[in-house]
């Protein structure tokens, strides 16, 4: 049985998947928000805002990365 990021699982692994894609998808749209909100920190002469925005780009970069994999795995249920 296959577990999503939730740690439950729904009886329905291609349903599961399609989940954690959802989840995937909203951790980067709350990613580039605080991205855009660093980034306007770090013009506005706030230093350690250039350490939050390498951190939230990372993020991104690494949930697309999980969001690929989840949406081939979806698709290749099918």
């Amino acid at each position: 049985m296959e577990q999503g990021h939730y740690g439950e699982y729904s009886g329905n692994a291609r349903h599961s998947r399609k989940m954690e894609m959802v989840h995937d998808r909203e951790l980067i749209y709350d990613a580039k928000g605080q991205l855009h909100r660093a980034d306007k920190k770090y013009k506005a002469g706030d230093k350690r805002a250039k350490q939050e925005m390498i951190h939230d780009r990372e993020l991104i970069y690494d949930t697309k990365t999980q969001l690929h994999h989840a949406d081939k795995d979806y698709k290749h249920d099918k």
